[in-house]
């Protein structure tokens, strides 16, 4: 009777460590920690355009009672005046991988970012979803390197069937 308790329960989660593919979409929230180093130029007016290397810890606590951590790290480049955009990786204990983009206010305690996942490899192969954050705190150490921490992440998910 174990046996085939095990074996039903194995047949029901599909790949060990894998989302449920389904289209159902399903919530989470948490925080990122990082420690970013910022390169800029100056730009007419007496502002400045920069560039932005984000590295550090993603925690997620998923609906259910489920957390997951990552290891997260981004790229941005805020043009000085409008454009903010930013590519993003979050890489689980694994070495499996989420994707997305990113756009906001300029990066800076407070100011808020909307981002869009775009897709992931090995186990999160097929996920889709979208969340928000805003920027808490942001501490410069020096003109290029400074640390800085996520409130209010939350968003959502679905991770449909594996494409071929």
């Amino acid at each position: 009777m174990l046996a085939a308790a095990i074996a039903a329960l194995l047949s029901a989660c599909g790949r060990p460590g894998a989302p449920p593919a389904s289209d159902e979409w399903r919530v989470f929230e948490g925080s990122w920690t990082a420690v970013g180093t910022r390169r800029t130029v100056p730009t007419e007016g007496g502002g400045s355009a920069a560039t932005l290397h984000l590295s550090g810890a993603v925690v997620l606590q998923l609906g259910g009672g489920l957390g997951r951590g990552f290891r997260g790290e981004a790229i941005g480049f805020d043009d000085g005046q409008a454009l903010r955009v930013s590519r993003w990786v979050w890489t689980d204990d694994r070495g499996d991988q989420v994707f997305g983009t990113a756009t906001g206010e300029p990066v800076g305690s407070g100011r808020r970012f909307e981002a869009t996942i775009t897709g992931g490899s090995g186990r999160y192969t097929g996920i889709t979803g979208e969340f928000s954050f805003t920027w808490r705190e942001m501490v410069a150490e020096d003109a290029e390197t400074f640390h800085i921490r996520t409130a209010g992440l939350q968003g959502r998910y679905r991770h449909g069937a594996a494409r071929p």
